[in-house]
């Protein structure tokens, strides 16, 4: 993670747009690397539910179990959150409060998008 670059950015934002813009800055090889080391790569939950990557600010451990009920397969490596959920994330709204609570404020891309941002900057 590049912090200095995100500040950057997330000052321009703000000034462009009016309003506080959290940014999660991942270099090109970092997005590699999440794709590889996914667990739940060409998976889905058991209602159809598609691989989740959860930015998150720092690498410290957090309390996945306060989160996530236990349908719902997560593993943290580093910074980020690789998450199975059963169902598509229309029908998860609380656990999304529950994230912003317990991680802070966080970022969720499909594991797919993340793959094809990885490729496009190789």
């Amino acid at each position: 993670m590049d912090t200095a670059d995100g500040s950057q950015i997330s000052r321009t934002l703000a000034t462009a747009l009016g309003y506080d813009v959290e940014v999660f800055v991942r270099k090109a090889g970092d997005l590699k690397k999440v794709v590889v080391s996914s667990p739940i790569q060409g998976r889905t939950g058991s209602a159809g539910g598609k691989p989740q990557i959860v930015f998150l600010k720092s690498t410290d451990d957090v309390d996945l179990d306060s989160v996530y009920p236990d349908d719902h397969e997560v593993h943290q490596i580093g910074a980020e959150l690789q998450w199975l959920p059963p169902t598509g994330l229309n029908e998860l709204g609380q656990i999304h409060k529950a994230m912003d609570k317990v991680f802070g404020q966080t970022t969720v891309r499909t594991l797919g998008t993340i793959e094809r941002l990885a490729q496009r900057l190789s």
